[in-house]
This record gives C-alpha cells, sequence and structure tokens, in this order.
C-alpha cells in the first residue's frame, strides 16, 4: 500500500513538473518571440530613418547644385532662345537622366522654351530666387515627377526655370538598394498617403487605402487603415499587420512587420515605410523551439 501511494505521488510529481517545465518553456519561448520582434521592428525603423535621412540628403544637395548652377551664370547684354537652351539644357546634361522635363519662362511670365512634359501654369511657380520643390505630378510614364524652380538672371534679363526630376530614379538610387532581409523592401509616400515610390510599378500613384480599397475591393484592409492612421498623427512608428504581397496578381495574404518614420525637405512631407515578412522569423523561432524540445 504504502509502495502503491509512493508511485501515485511520484506520478502526480512527475505530471506537475512536466507542466511547470512545459509552462515555463511556452513562457520563455513568448518572451523570446516578444523580443525578437522588437529587435526586428527596432532595426526596420533605423531603416527607414537611414532611407529617409538619404533621401532628405540628396535631395538638399541637389537643390543646392541648381543654386550653385544658376548662381554662376554671367550677366551680359544680348540674349536669344538658342543662348538659353543651352544654358539650361547645359545643367540637365550633366545630371545624366536625373530631370526628364524642363521648361523657362521670363519674368513676364512668356514660355522661352519648353522640353518634355511639365503640366504646370506659370501662374502656380512661386517666386523664389532659391531652388525649391514647387510641387509634383504623376508622368506619362507612370513615375512621379518632383518639380523644381529657380529664377535667375541671363545677360541682363530675368528668368525662372522649372526642373522635372523622375522619381523613378532617385528610388533605384537610394531606396532600393537598401536591402531588408530576403523579401523586405522599403516605399515612399507623401503626407495625404499617395505612394510615390515603390517597386511595384501599378502601385504608384494610389492612396495606399482608398484607392487599394476601390481596386480590390475583396481584400480586407483593416490592418491597412490603422496602420495608415497611426502614420498621419505620429511622426515614426512599429507594428504587425495582415497585409498584401502587392506585386503578386494574386494578391497573396501575408503578415509583416512594418516600421516608418517622417521626413521633410523643402515644403515636402513624406513618410517613409520599411517593412519585412513576419515569416522570416520563423527560422530563428523554429530553433528555439527545436532547443526547447
Amino acid at each position: 500500500m504504502e509502495k502503491r501511494k509512493s508511485i501515485v505521488l511520484l506520478s502526480i510529481l512527475g505530471v506537475f513538473s512536466a507542466g511547470m517545465i512545459l509552462y515555463f518553456s511556452l513562457l520563455f519561448y513568448r518572451n523570446y518571440r516578444q523580443e525578437l520582434i522588437e529587435i526586428e521592428q527596432k532595426q526596420l525603423l533605423t531603416m527607414a530613418r537611414t532611407v529617409g535621412k538619404s533621401l532628405v540628403n540628396y535631395m538638399s544637395q541637389e537643390l543646392e547644385s541648381i543654386d550653385l548652377y544658376f548662381s554662376e551664370l554671367d550677366d551680359g547684354d544680348s540674349l536669344d532662345v538658342r543662348d538659353i537652351r543651352q544654358v539650361t539644357g547645359r545643367f540637365i546634361e550633366k545630371k545624366g537622366g536625373l530631370y526628364d522635363a524642363i521648361a523657362c519662362y521670363d519674368f513676364r511670365g512668356r514660355l522661352v522654351f519648353s522640353e518634355g512634359e511639365l503640366g504646370l501654369d506659370y501662374e502656380d511657380i512661386p517666386d523664389s530666387e532659391e531652388a525649391v520643390i514647387c510641387g509634383k505630378r504623376l508622368s506619362k510614364n507612370g513615375w512621379y515627377q518632383m518639380l523644381i524652380t529657380r529664377g535667375f538672371r541671363w545677360k541682363g534679363e530675368g528668368y525662372r526655370v522649372i526642373c522635372a526630376m523622375n522619381l523613378d530614379q532617385i528610388y533605384r538610387q537610394i531606396v532600393a538598394p537598401v536591402q531588408i532581409g530576403k523579401g523586405g523592401y522599403s516605399i515612399v509616400k507623401d503626407k495625404d498617403l499617395v505612394i510615390i515610390m515603390h517597386h511595384a510599378s501599378d502601385q504608384i500613384g494610389i492612396d495606399a487605402v482608398y484607392d487599394r480599397s476601390v481596386r480590390y475591393p475583396q481584400l480586407d484592409l483593416q490592418d491597412l487603415v490603422e496602420w495608415t492612421n497611426m502614420q498621419q498623427n505620429q511622426e515614426e512608428g512599429c507594428s504587425i499587420i495582415d497585409s498584401y504581397v502587392w506585386d503578386d496578381p494574386a494578391l497573396s495574404p501575408e503578415r509583416r512587420i512594418v516600421a516608418y518614420t517622417t521626413i521633410y525637405v523643402s515644403g515636402e512631407e513624406w513618410i517613409v515605410n520599411s517593412t519585412l515578412p513576419y515569416e522570416e522569423l520563423e527560422q530563428p523561432l523554429s530553433h528555439m523551439i527545436n532547443r526547447l524540445m
């Protein structure tokens, strides 16, 4: 009888011990998973800040480059259209395709020449003697053009140049090369949540929520709505959301770790959003499960 009691007691103790081991193992796993997610979110936020800082620096340097070039023009007596076209065209050529349209007006608002499509009226151009961003537009080629203007003098006459910067080239040069895991990437939106830089060209120019809800009425975008609401109310943030693979024709659902930061340059406000598939955390989590087993 005593022996049976001892066996029962030992069995109960064994079950209790196994239960405690399982409980603390699960608790440790949950804490490890949360810690791993937080580390990844911090790294993503660092990535977004890095991309954002690079964009601000590049745009600021480009504005300074425009200022420097047009401030060094000689002031003389005579002028013809060929001269002004050459002097402005020389700047565009130096930039190797960064600008894909240009126009020049005199200070009376008369168009001197135009190359490429700008879609901008002279009345909408700010009166500035320094290079400033004066708007953006979606080009017929599918990417955004950032419009930059500057007033200058050439041979005794006042002029205003408008250059259309190709943001697709900016994306490929600054944003896309920043590697984030295997399936991660960064995109850029303006303050109205319109996507201005994205690796999937059919996503450029659409609102991150409203236009997608119209284009893809079958999708559940609730997480995306909450995510973009955060972006309109906070300078920076991190989260985990259910989203979709936007460059996949099947629009495969995907859980993603996301982070963003807000940047400012010459009156523009942009949101840099970095994202990583949640499944890329499964490998280290699987290793932890094996260790616990």
